[in-house]
Formats: C-alpha cells, structure tokens, sequence
C-alpha cells in the first residue's frame, strides 16, 4: 500500500493555466502536458517540499508572502510558453 501512494505523490498535475503558469514561472519544470478532455490540457510537475509550498502559496495566499512575487516578464514569457505547448 504504501508503494502505491509514493508513486502517486511522485507527480502533481492541475489543469489550472494560471497556477502551473505561476509554477513554471517560479522554475518548477513540466514533465508533461496531456489532454484530459477536449479542449483541457493537464500539466504534470515532480513533486517536491518547494512544488508543494508553491502550490499552497498560490492557493491560499498572504499578501506579504515573498513567494507570490514572480517577475512580470518571466510570468509572461511562462504563460506564452504554456500556450504554445497547449496548442501545439
């Protein structure tokens, strides 16, 4: 049993844009993006303590967390990425 939960934690995917943009753009790398459901794409990330607290950043932030500073041009450059990956 727990052989089957660590290979499941091994990955977290969302089928959020704006959150695996912000992860991306914070340098959490994409391992793959596949699609769900036509027209909805999901993005896989590696799990990791920094992924997790990221996501959870994202999720439920403070306005005083550094972690949800994320410079403008790389959170668009992120997010073209992303576009381009989806509609390729």
């Amino acid at each position: 049993m727990k052989l089957n939960n660590m290979k499941k934690d091994k990955y977290e995917k969302t089928t959020n844009l704006n959150l695996a943009t912000f992860l991306y753009a914070n340098e959490q790398p994409i391992v793959g993006i596949n699609e769900v459901s036509k027209g909805q794409k999901e993005f896989t990330f590696i799990n990791s303590e920094r992924l997790e607290e990221l996501i959870a950043t994202y999720k439920f932030p403070e306005l005083d967390d550094e972690n949800l500073l994320v410079d403008v041009h790389k959170y668009e450059y992120s997010r073209r990425y992303l576009l381009d990956r989806i509609n390729e």
